[in-house]
């Protein structure tokens, strides 16, 4: 046998068409696999059997009545499950309403996990959903029943199918939440995509995921229409992350991560929430690092809130929060945690400058709050604050509810502009519900009008009063020092007092700074004077502001347009610059003028005293008495001019009595000769007496609401007439019964009763 013969068979690799031949056989197999089963499917699966199947599970899952147009199964390719128009009735049935409704849901299954009784998706997508969540006054829900527990001694149900979704896709959807107890309304869209698990017939369920917010309005519960909401936040975008589970039975909702982001700006949540709902259990942790202030105001002020508008800012801030406990009427839930601010910048139309350079630490707590090293400045102006508050939630309490915060403080400042810092305009202060008290040191103190120097004060608080015990400060020239206080009671109205002692102040710097009268008085002032009113607004301030005090001023002189009137008067041109040595000066304010009674000066012009007072509208109305002695007449050089206008007593001595009204910038000046002649014979204070009754008399009359009526002569009645008298009693009386009532009229004694034999004799 040859060596081929040997060598035994030869194999031939197989044929390519061979193969090809296999491959199709096989892929026919396995179509035809595939097609038997969708014939078995659709055998076992008919669409009516489809939608009862499902339209029974998830009545029997969810403990509520639900409808649905249509369900069908795809299975080629991928096995779908569809509904369209599914809804879920309120808990009343659909008779009350509708709780939840989506236009169509689309469920791709894994159908070997129905076999183990798990409903298992690759992804479910709900497209358009709405949902309507109603938060009772009693705390509950219209979705707190589902997937109750069935009651005991029930009859037995097969159990429902757990859940599983790799992937849960909200479409289009909307929300609206109805919160009955604080009778509000609340409209959102939401878009989400996230992870979905349930166990037990919704007994566990679990999610992660993100969600999209808006187009989001609020407003009362009452509204019909979408645009009787406000929809100032409808612009903003609010990006949310999650991961978490709820357990059924605890009703403990866990968060392993909920977090607000936008931009790089990220705030997260995590912890526990027991019992969902307006009544709450928290147990969470919020952080928030590296936040980006810049983009947050911007985000704020995207919200279309007036207060907001225009804000910019920059900067960081990083927090860290803890809160625990109980939510609802009654309860207020703890808040521990700590807030830094790294070198931020806020500014604002609102804003008389940028604030710069933000930067500090707040640490806080229920039971107590620590503020340390704030920091900021604005154009030139710059300040330091630093303190502490034991139970700081009290400051925002009803005063006498509950016992006030304890409060101590420490604010420093080498240069402080007021109009750099606090926005031009009447403000109304708060309330608060504070005692303690800290330290004021201001290097240099600005305002409109206002510039001093080493401003030192202690500041005592007290629930709605704020003392200041003893100030001190440099300015004008010399040093003022007193004591201060303020009662904010009434907001609309606050109110203030002072008592201040000034040294050494130079007149014309202070007069030029705080009134039109520059240049009018020159010299140095010693003064005392106490000052008191009410009010937020320039005009209420003045219609109730009151003053005492009294006014020395040394080696000065006066001008203005009053002396030049009285120069003209007079023909003494000298007057024109009245040259003083001592002038006494006490006023009071009220009414709206500023009294001064008497005015006494004496220098090389003679002796003045001047009676009567100022509006604050500058209306003048004072009487003038001059005394000149000879030698002073002489070295005036217009003994002729005085001889003419006044009146030269046995002395020698030229008498000038004067009448100033008009106003301050155009005043008018008249003699009062019968003042003179009164003075000549004897009356040496008749003008001064009668411009004193006269104030007084106004005064009272503003007091009594009624003007007295001059008489036949044209004289006014003086304050001892009965007829003042009278108005007196009667306003006396009236306060009285407003302080302790109207006095009750005592009850008449009743005529004895008449015997049965009197009636009858009076009858017959």
């Amino acid at each position: 046998m040859s060596d081929r013969a040997s060598a035994g068979p030869v194999l031939h690799a197989p044929r390519p068409r061979r193969s090809l031949r296999l491959a199709w056989m096989a892929l026919a197999t396995a179509l035809a696999l595939i097609a038997a089963a969708a014939l078995a499917l659709a055998l076992v699966f008919p669409p009516a059997r489809v939608r009862a199947l499902v339209q029974a599970q998830i009545t029997r899952t969810l403990r509520r009545e639900a409808r649905f147009e249509r369900a069908a199964f795809w299975l080629w390719p991928p096995v779908r499950l569809t509904v369209e128009d599914a809804a879920l009735a309120e808990p009343g049935g659909f008779a009350a309403g509708t709780a939840f409704r989506a236009r169509a849901i689309h469920v791709d299954l894994d159908l070997l996990g129905l076999l183990q009784r798990r409903l298992v998706a690759r992804s479910l997508e709900v497209v358009e959903p709405f949902a309507h969540v109603v938060l009772g006054a009693d705390g509950t829900s219209n979705f707190d029943q589902l997937a109750a527990a069935p009651r005991p001694g029930g009859a037995a149900a097969s159990p429902p199918f757990d859940l599983l979704v790799q992937e849960l896709r909200l479409r289009g959807g909307r929300l609206q939440l109805d919160d009955l107890r604080a009778q509000r309304r609340i409209v959102l869209g939401l878009d989400a995509r996230l992870g979905f698990w349930s166990e037990g017939g919704g007994a566990r369920i679990g999610t992660s995921g993100d969600w999209t917010i808006s187009d989001l309005a609020f407003g009362p519960n009452a509204a019909a229409r979408l645009s009787d909401l406000n929809r100032s936040l409808a612009g903003l975008t609010w990006k949310l992350e999650h991961r978490g589970r709820f357990e059924a039975a605890s009703r403990r909702l866990t968060l392993d991560r909920l977090a607000l982001v936008f931009g790089r700006s990220e705030l997260t949540v995590a912890g526990v929430v027991d019992d969902p709902g307006p009544h709450a259990i928290l147990d969470l942790n919020a952080r928030g690092d590296k936040f980006d202030v810049a983009q947050l105001l911007g985000f704020l002020a995207a919200a279309d809130v007036p207060a907001l508008g225009g804000v910019k800012g920059s900067g960081e801030a990083r927090f860290d929060l803890a809160v625990a406990g109980r939510m609802g009427q009654g309860h207020d839930p703890e808040v521990n945690g700590r807030l830094v601010l790294s070198d931020a910048t806020v500014e604002s139309p609102a804003l008389p400058k940028k604030v710069e350079g933000i930067s500090g630490t707040i640490e806080f707590s229920p039971a107590y709050a620590e503020v340390r090293s704030f920091t900021a400045r604005a154009g030139k102006s710059s300040f330091t604050l630093g303190g502490n508050v034991t139970r700081p939630l009290a400051l925002f309490a009803t005063v006498g509810r509950v016992a006030p915060a304890d409060v101590r403080f420490r604010f420093d400042s080498p240069y402080l502009d007021l109009a750099e810092l606090i926005p031009p305009g009447p403000t109304q202060p708060s309330r608060f519900n504070a005692r303690g008290g800290g330290e004021v040191a201001i290097a240099r103190l600005r305002s409109p009008k206002l510039d001093v120097r080493d401003v030192k004060g202690t500041v005592v608080l007290a629930p709605n009063r704020v003392e200041v015990p003893s100030f001190t400060l440099a300015g004008y020239g010399g040093a003022v020092s007193g004591k201060a206080s303020f009662g904010l009671e009434d907001p609309a109205r606050p109110s203030f007092a002072l008592r201040a002692r000034a040294d050494s102040i130079e007149a014309n710097d202070f007069l030029s700074a705080w009134t039109p009268a520059a240049g009018v008085l020159n010299g140095t002032v010693n003064a005392e004077f106490d000052l008191s009113g009410s009010g937020s607004q320039p005009k209420q301030m003045l219609e109730n502001l009151t003053a005492i005090g009294l006014a020395a001023v040394r080696e000065g002189h006066l001008r203005g347009p009053t002396l030049d009137a009285i120069a003209k008067a007079t023909g003494v041109d000298a007057y024109r610059d009245l040259r003083f040595n001592d002038l006494h000066l006490p006023f009071r304010v009220e009414r709206g003028r500023v009294v001064t009674d008497p005015v006494q000066l004496a220098g090389p012009y003679g002796d003045w005293r001047l009676v009567g007072a100022i509006g604050f509208d500058g209306t003048l109305d004072y009487a003038v008495s001059i005394t000149l002695p000879r030698e002073v007449t002489a070295r005036l050089g217009s003994p002729a001019a005085l001889a003419a206008v006044g009146l030269t007593d046995a002395r020698g001595r030229t008498l000038l009595d004067l009448n100033v009204t008009g106003r301050a910038r155009s005043p008018r000046v008249a003699l009062n000769t019968n003042a003179m002649r009164d003075r000549l014979a004897g009356r040496a204070n008749a003008a001064a007496a009668e411009q004193r009754e006269k104030l007084a008399r106004e005064a009272l009359e503003g007091v009594l609401g009624k003007k007295f009526k001059p008489d036949s002569t044209g004289k006014q009645p003086s304050l001892d007439s009965p007829e003042v008298q009278q108005e007196i009693r009667k306003k006396a009386g009236a306060l009285l019964e407003g302080l302790f009532g109207k006095k009750k009229p005592q009850p008449q004694a009743a005529p004895p009763a008449e015997s049965a034999a009197a009636r009858d004799s009076a009858g017959r």
